[in-house]
């Protein structure tokens, strides 16, 4: 049976992107995408059709991780990040049981308010950053989807609550900025609203009352999670929800 017969839309396992039965490539028990395919070959992968995501996942890792006899090189520079596929570029996060691009550092510190004081990071491992990490991608090629072809940002919510007269909306920004003073709609269960951000606080480390108490608003872009701070809206915004600009 396809993959593709029970779903409009299909996620490769390995990096979260969307992809569709005619830029797939197959695999005995599911597909991956055209990018992962090459990191597969990259890697010194043949041919992946009789192997199973997990066989292609190990042999994508086992080629990107530099190795000193059986120590694991502090200064991985040379090779790309086992979750994303990006170069690390001078930098890289070491975790658990391997190493971490500082894209990927910056969405687990965003998404957990990981600070690096008493890094919890440290002790994450790479199976567990790899499910954020598809999780993210498939969360942002549905908000893209959900909104206007013609927004200029969006942003799909993760959480909402209220702080006095004020709704607090936790979201991650898929495609654009958000900024204090910008006019948004948000979208629940189909009904619209507008709303006007008073105070935008990027999630690096903090949680929202660290914040509140002391830094300034900021601008939320594309990749980052936040606080969006709206007045008198109800806190009724989940998972399902986006928020975008025209």
């Amino acid at each position: 049976m396809s993959v593709f017969e029970d779903k409009e839309i299909y996620y490769c396992p390995l990096c979260g992107s969307k992809i569709n039965e005619d830029d797939a490539y197959m695999l005995s028990n599911g597909a991956i995408c055209g990018v992962c395919k090459q990191r597969f070959a990259d890697a010194g992968g043949d041919d992946p059709a009789s192997m199973s995501v997990l066989e292609v996942r190990n042999v994508i890792n086992a080629g990107n991780i530099i190795e000193t006899g059986n120590v694991i090189d502090t200064e991985p520079y040379d090779g790309i990040c086992p979750i994303c596929g990006k170069p690390f570029e001078h930098k890289a996060h070491r975790i658990a049981d391997g190493y971490i691009c500082a894209d990927c550092e910056h969405m687990e510190r965003s998404m957990y308010y990981i600070d690096g004081d008493t890094d919890e990071l440290d002790e994450v491992n790479l199976d567990a950053v790899r499910e954020d990490f598809v999780l993210y991608k498939q969360r942002i090629c549905d908000a893209v989807d959900s909104a206007p072809s013609h927004a200029e940002s969006v942003a799909y919510v993760d959480d909402s609550f209220s702080d006095g007269s004020k709704t607090v909306v936790l979201v991650c920004v898929a495609k654009g900025e958000f900024r204090e003073g910008d006019e948004v709609i948000l979208i629940h269960d189909g009904e619209l609203a507008s709303a006007g951000i008073i105070i935008a606080y990027a999630a690096e480390g903090y949680s929202y009352e660290e914040y509140r108490n002391g830094v300034i608003s900021t601008t939320l872009r594309a990749g980052e999670y936040g606080w969006l701070v709206f007045k008198d809206i109800e806190p009724i915004y989940g998972l399902t929800d986006i928020i975008y600009i025209l």
